[in-house]
């Protein structure tokens, strides 16, 4: 990225001296940048339709990064498929950044259960149970963490214990009060001066994730190619 002239285009990118990481909005703004200088013609909000045989088309490869419900797949012989694993939610909420001094000061942290990690520990001694956090800073304050069920049922969070982990965790099952209040005790036990409203709160259930069997498939056709492809939540949805 740095040699594509992010640093040029956006002066603060990457500015952590703890991650390496760059916001979804920053890494797509560099990448558009740089294709319109090199001459990139850019199409807006195109449909999709079908794959059109190679022979009869004018491009030799087409990406498809419209999430999990990416109609690409299946014309082109990849198969998508759903694993299961051991009940897990997550919690996301990001704010802005006004990098005032105190926002700065704070460090960027992620800490883990499996690491034993002492601040977890002490979490749990004032009510908040989570099995991991992660926080990194950027043109937001970005917080990801997994909160334990229980947690979640004696903080009242939730307003039914549904057995289903995406029935409890469904919009018109969250005690929003509650839910707010919860999140803003995680933010404030971590140290990050929060200035703004949240820009976004959301509880999530990733238990069950879909992945494709493969990344890609080329089309044959008249002796023409054409590549069909996968990226980002379309090839595997992210833990």
């Amino acid at each position: 990225m740095a040699s594509l002239g992010a640093k040029v285009l956006f002066p603060k990118f990457c500015k952590s001296r703890t991650y390496f990481h760059v916001s979804t909005r920053q890494l797509q703004l560099v990448l558009l940048k740089v294709a319109l200088l090199v001459g990139v013609e850019l199409h807006t909000a195109p449909d999709f339709e079908a794959i059109v045989p190679p022979q009869l088309s004018p491009v030799s490869a087409v990406l498809g990064a419209s999430g999990t419900n990416n109609a690409l797949a299946e014309p082109a012989g990849i198969e998508r498929f759903v694993f299961c694993q051991k009940e897990s939610l997550g919690i996301v909420c990001y704010f802005p950044n006004l990098e005032t001094s105190e926002e700065t000061k704070v460090k960027e942290f992620s800490w883990t259960t499996q690491l034993k990690h002492k601040m977890l520990h002490k979490m749990r001694k004032v009510g908040l149970v989570l099995e991991n956090i992660v926080y990194f800073r950027g043109e937001m304050h970005y917080l990801v963490m997994t909160p334990k069920r229980h947690n979640l049922v004696v903080r009242r969070v939730v307003k039914k214990n549904h057995p289903n982990p995406a029935d409890l965790v469904r919009t018109d099952n969250i005690n929003h009060d509650a839910f707010h209040l919860f999140v803003n005790e995680i933010v404030n036990f971590v140290g990050i001066p929060r200035k703004t409203d949240f820009a976004r709160l959301s509880i999530i259930d990733f238990s069950s994730l879909a992945r494709a069997d493969k990344a890609a498939s080329i089309l044959t056709s008249h002796g023409r190619k054409l590549y069909v492809g996968l990226i980002g939540d379309s090839l595997l949805e992210p833990v």
